[in-house]
């Protein structure tokens, strides 16, 4: 049976978000509002620019299998057990390759430079690329090594230590940076097994580490999003209390942080009737009761509403639930619940609102929409599946080998994915 390890997908550092397809009154759409906050977010405060950062734009990426590049991305697959591949898809020729010179090379010890060891069921490295850098991400501990946070160079052969973290500490979720730094929440667990969150800051060029904040206990934190130099912090409701919200703030990491929490938050959701996320700088809100999704460009303060019912949408019955999300680079996705059934649409700009979204991973192993996690010129970069394959064999002569399940991946011109048509130009397999 084909062994698929854990798939930790995510969006990573690519194109800036595109606001402006949302531009507009689309049909079905309610008017826009700057003067006042929407009515997803009766609980928040009318959202404000976020300041200017003192060391650039903030960046977010969540460390997984692959990370974009210029003109290609890196990949990580399990061909051989214990151990993960390093390969670049390059998308001018639509080819994935080992990150390996040497001809001939079964790619499966040490002397290979793709050739990435690891110990443990659900530890082992993942890539990110913040601010034109590639890392690569240990964020638990194994019986042999403690995690760490390395910078691979450009052809991905050669590995620079930046921080290693102590063998009872985690990295929480994803990465930020700027232009001095890169920044992430760790998980401290005590010799009681209590455990802290903090906010480590690593400069980009000697790898000192600061310890910015620790995270008051009792209370469950998380690092959400960004937007200008500004990190969105959320605070978790208490599960005892069911009155509790989710309360986000945009924070200055470099900036006196339990200063900023003691303010009030940015919004507050309840997580059932409202919902929010901020991501690349849009707050996007849910606000169910009233059926509205409302995008906020938070430099701007530009709001743009969509109605969300079953007259606009074509839907048989009015919704339950439905949460707008915004997908690398820049295309707004609705998913909808209705009684024992889910819709997808994407937004057409050209259609002006939201159509039905139906392309899905087409696989034995792996099901879901079809997401997009970047761009390259008028193409969408996407997952779309899984393939069985024998892992390579310098004498091309191994037919006992056991197959493994890799990643199959694939561009689509951006008007194709808007209508849900899979001309998919596949990336081919080493």
């Amino acid at each position: 049976m084909p062994k698929r390890m854990r798939d930790l997908r995510g969006r990573l550092a690519a194109a800036g978000l595109a606001l402006a397809l949302l531009s507009g009154c689309a049909a079905g759409q309610q008017p826009a509002s700057t003067a006042a906050p929407s009515p997803a977010a009766p609980n928040a405060q009318t959202p404000e620019a976020p300041a200017a950062a003192s060391f650039g734009e903030m960046e977010q990426a969540t460390p997984g299998l692959r990370a974009m590049g210029e003109d290609g991305m890196y990949l990580l697959e399990q061909y051989f057990s214990g151990a993960m591949n390093l390969l670049y898809a390059d998308f001018t020729t639509q080819q994935e390759v080992f990150v390996c010179a040497e001809p001939n090379c079964p790619h499966n010890t040490a002397s290979c430079t793709s050739w990435l060891p690891f110990a443990g069921d659900y530890t082992f490295p993942a890539l990110a690329a913040l601010k034109g850098q590639l890392y690569l991400v240990l964020g638990a501990s194994t019986e042999e090594q403690r995690p760490y946070i390395s910078e691979l160079s450009a052809d991905g052969r050669e590995q620079r230590r930046l921080a290693e973290l102590e063998a009872n500490e985690m990295i929480q979720s994803d990465l930020f940076a700027d232009d001095k730094s890169l920044y992430c929440a760790v998980v401290r667990v005590e010799e009681n097994s209590a455990s802290q969150l903090l906010l480590l800051r690593i400069d980009h060029q000697t790898g000192s580490q600061t310890w910015l904040y620790t995270f008051p206990e009792g209370t469950t934190y998380g690092l959400d999003g960004v937007a200008g130099g500004k990190i969105a912090v959320v605070r978790y409701p208490d599960p005892n209390d069911p009155a509790g919200s989710f309360d986000h703030w945009l924070l200055d990491p470099n900036a006196d942080i339990a200063a900023q929490l003691a303010q009030p938050p940015l919004f507050s959701t309840d997580n059932v009737t409202r919902k929010g996320q901020v991501y690349r700088g849009v707050l996007s809100l849910a606000n169910l009761p009233a059926g509205t999704c409302t995008l906020t460009e938070l430099e701007t303060g530009k709001e743009t509403v969509f109605s969300v019912n079953a007259e606009t949408l074509g839907l048989p019955e009015e919704p339950t639930d439905f949460f707008c999300s915004l997908e690398t680079p820049g295309i707004a996705m609705l998913q909808v619940t209705c009684p024992g059934q889910t819709y997808r649409f994407v937004y057409d700009p050209d259609q002006g609102g939201f159509v039905p979204f139906t392309l899905a991973r087409q696989s034995d192993y792996t099901d879901g929409a079809v997401v997009p996690f970047g761009a390259w010129q008028d193409m969408l970069v996407l997952y779309i599946g899984d393939q069985a394959v024998r892992p390579p064999d310098p004498d091309l002569a191994a037919p006992e080998a056991p197959e493994v399940i890799v990643s199959q991946y694939a561009l689509l011109p951006t008007g194709d994915f808007l209508r849900s048509e899979p001309n998919y130009q596949l990336i081919r397999l080493p």
